[in-house]
């Protein structure tokens, strides 16, 4: 039995759930129970669509880790999936109580409860992440850490997550009918990051593109910080769709295909064939890796350009500096980071958890760098209260302590 701190990070995907139990001891996190279950309880848009069904699968999950750590969960951190979250930045400023002293943890805290008069969302919305990016001090910014230093202005900039109220309780509906509490939730494009970039990467300015199963998730980080993240509903079983489609066989045939064959050197060999079941399983029929890796090209060429068109957008292409870091189950494509490399002029590498310890080996794969970023951004918030209802400003109070907890 283990003697340290525990702590539970799960991830709630369209195709699978994974649990993942660590041990906190003397600043470091080591990994000691693993659960991962196929599921099909979330919906391509990322809702709950059976929540009996999705509650079996998470006891399951929950089950596995707890045996292979010798432990017992009773609170989880937990993904926040779905298109039904809104990202924005807020500003807050107060004037410091004592400009000679220098700034205080106080004022910082006057200035962040500042910028709920900002903050816009309705009594349906819950905020999960308050985030703040930089401070200024009497007009001069980019400001990282304003305590100790003297001014009598402190103003925020603050990166603000909010989520629809009926997703997050759906989500503690079906947790708590596993036996389970929510500790807290993380977005998914946080956690995904926390996983697997380094603080170099984000200094420099670095691309995270998550490719899951029916959605794939964007963060984007410059000069330390997060800078911009949104989810598009496009993911590998988009690809898996595409080509039972074109094939015209079953979407399980589609998903086999896709995992023994997808390869995007492969889109010049026209020779090597491959045999193919019809939609009823009754004939077989012949295709070249060329054209299956075609169909999948084409899908993620159309997924990456809308990533690239986004990133335009919001004005940070000259500040990504790092380069691109892919994970999730679509960053397994082979040949997909080289491609990656020459569609956006930049360097790629696949993105897999960093930076722990224990059961390593369990988590190894890009497949797990939700539920591992889940685990670290835990690590960091131990000591933060359970979730509540507090309603809007209850709430954000709460976020702001929070903030505090977690990087002061």
């Amino acid at each position: 039995m283990s003697q340290g701190r525990i702590i539970t990070g799960v991830d709630i995907g369209t195709n699978k759930i994974v649990a993942v139990i660590g041990e906190v001891e003397e600043d470091s996190l080591k990994i000691i129970g693993v659960g991962k279950v196929k599921a099909n309880a979330i919906s391509n848009e990322g809702f709950i669509t059976n929540i009996d069904d999705l509650k079996s699968k998470l006891e399951l999950a929950i089950e596995e880790a707890e045996k292979m750590a010798d432990v017992q969960v009773n609170q989880i951190f937990v993904n926040l999936f779905g298109n039904k979250v809104k990202c924005f930045s807020a500003h807050g400023e107060a004037d410091v109580l004592n400009p000679k002293s220098g700034i205080t943890k106080s004022d910082l805290m006057r200035a962040l409860e500042d910028s709920k008069h900002s903050i816009e969302v309705s009594e349906d919305e819950k905020i999960i992440h308050m985030l703040a990016r930089s401070f200024k001090v009497d007009g001069m910014d980019g400001i990282k850490d304003p305590v100790g230093m003297s001014g009598e202005n402190l103003e925020t900039d603050v990166y603000v997550v909010a989520s629809a109220d009926s997703v997050i309780r759906n989500i503690e509906n079906c947790v708590q009918k596993a036996g389970l509490e929510v500790r807290d939730f993380v977005y998914e494009p946080i956690a995904s990051s926390e996983a697997v970039l380094t603080e170099d990467e984000k200094e420099m300015g670095v691309v995270v593109i998550d490719i899951g199963g029916s959605y794939t998730n964007i963060t984007a980080y410059t000069e330390g910080v997060i800078r911009y993240s949104d989810v598009i509903p496009v993911g590998s079983n988009s690809i898996t769709n595409d080509l039972a489609i074109v094939l015209r066989t079953s979407y399980d045939e589609a998903e086999k295909i896709k995992r023994r064959y997808a390869n995007l050197y492969e889109l010049d060999n026209e020779n090597d064939k491959v045999e193919l079941f019809n939609t009823s399983r009754e004939n077989v029929k012949l295709v070249s890796k060329k054209y299956i890796n075609e169909i999948i090209f084409a899908r993620l060429e159309e997924l990456l350009k809308d990533i690239y068109g986004r990133i335009k957008k919001e004005k940070l292409l000259n500040d990504i500096k790092s380069g691109v870091v892919i994970t999730g189950g679509g960053a397994l494509i082979e040949g997909l980071p080289v491609y990656i490399e020459h569609f956006f002029d930049m360097s790629c590498r696949i993105g897999r958890p960093l930076s722990l310890k224990g059961l390593f080996d369990k988590i190894n794969s890009p497949l797990y760098s939700t539920a591992a970023g889940i685990l670290k951004y835990a690590e960091k918030s131990i000591n933060n209260s359970v979730y509540t209802d507090r309603g809007f400003f209850g709430n954000l109070l709460f976020k702001i302590r929070e903030f505090f907890e977690t990087y002061f």
